[in-house]
This record gives structure tokens, sequence and C-alpha cells, in this order.
């Protein structure tokens, strides 16, 4: 499940545009790269924003042999237009009987809602959440978007988890969004990337109510 081809499967399945595809060659990925012009390849099993690399209009020796041994290890890339991010957010859930934060009531069925996590990245690379409640991110976003969109979009998302994801997983997830602009204006990427574990978006939904901080990242290495 933690396959990136299961972001695309279920982008088809909710509807959403997927413009991710999975490239089994290294020929695929210059094919790939090209129609996008502005691209980011991701390695299948990975996240976080590891084994991301952008690259603009073909691939350079150095893109070439990190292509290469991507699919020798990982059986292929997958490959998309790199759009002009302006905001990340989250929304997460956990599955099945996995125990939820205090204060957060289980939903009838066997997908529970956690709530909304807005976040910072930098390439790809996560750096810290914002912790909002949910009305105030779903405001925050409506400066780019109509919060229908994005209630729509978790509507066929908890359908497609209810029905694809429930039968065979139990545990928390998460899965990234982004708003990005065009040239008309603001859109949502509703399918980034899902991921099946604990993700600092929950650390996020457990903190906000116990805690005057209004960011979270956390604290480098020593």
């Amino acid at each position: 499940l933690s396959h990136r081809r299961t972001a695309i499967m279920a982008a088809k399945a909710c509807g959403f545009t997927c413009r991710s595809v999975e490239c089994r060659s290294v020929d695929e990925v210059a094919d790939a790269v090209a129609k996008a012009g502005r691209a980011v390849a991701k390695a299948p099993w990975s996240g976080s924003g590891r084994g991301l690399r952008w690259i603009d209009g073909r691939l350079s020796p150095l893109d070439r042999s990190w292509a290469e041994k991507t699919i020798a290890t990982q059986g292929s890339l997958m490959v998309e237009p790199r759009l002009q991010v302006v905001q990340d957010f989250a929304i997460e859930y956990v599955v099945g009987n996995h125990p939820t934060p205090v204060g957060i009531e289980r939903d009838k069925g066997n997908v529970t809602f956690l709530g909304f996590s807005l976040f910072a990245t930098q390439n790809g690379v996560y750096r810290e959440n914002r912790l909002l409640g949910d009305g105030e991110i779903l405001r925050q976003l409506s400066q780019f978007v109509p919060t229908a969109t994005v209630l729509s979009s978790k509507s066929h998302i908890e359908s497609w988890l209810q029905s694809a994801i429930a039968p065979i997983y139990s545990g928390p997830l998460g899965i990234d969004m982004f708003v990005y602009r065009t040239t008309d204006g603001y859109a949502i990427n509703p399918m980034v990337e899902i991921n099946f574990r604990h993700t600092m978006g929950h650390v996020a939904v457990a903190l906000r109510t116990h805690t005057n901080e209004k960011t979270f990242h956390p604290e480098p290495e020593s």
C-alpha cells in the first residue's frame, strides 16, 4: 500500500485529475519529463520529501544514472509535472480499531477523520506544522479555493478509503494535498501521496488543543 502507485490508483478511483505516471524504463522517464517540462521524479518506495528529484526539460547524465538505479532497485519511477505550490495541507485518519487521540471520538464505520493539518515544506521536505483548528485551516485555504472544493475532495477520499482500504488495512494514515497556482488562479491537488503511518499531521492534530503554541516543528538532531 505504501507504494506511490496506490496514490495514482486512488486519484483515478476518486475522479481526480492524475498527472503522475509510473515509468518502468529510463526511456519512459525521459518521455514523461519531456512532456511535463519542469518535472519531479519520485522513487516509488519513498516519502516525506525523500527520493525526489527535480528535472527541467530533459535528463542530465546524473538524472539518468539516478533513474537507472532507482528502477533497478525499486522497479519503476513516478514522474509528474512540477506545479507552483502555494500551500501544503493534509487530511489525517485512522482506519479500523486503531486508537484515536484523546478528545477525538471515533466516527461510525471503519474510517475516522481526525482533522486537517496545515504544514510547510522546502523542496518537498517537511519543515513544520501550524497548530490550527479545522475551521481556521479551511478559512485559510478558502483564500485560494472554495471550501466546498476541499470538502468534496475529502468526501470522495473517504468513500474510497471505506471501500478499498478499510477491508485490508487497520491503522493511521495521512493524505497529503496542496494548493497550486494556475494561469487562471488556484487549484488543489487532492492526492499528492498517501502515508500509511503516523504523520507529523497526526502529531499536530493531537497537540493543537493542548498547547498555546501555533507552530510545531521537530528539533534538528544534535
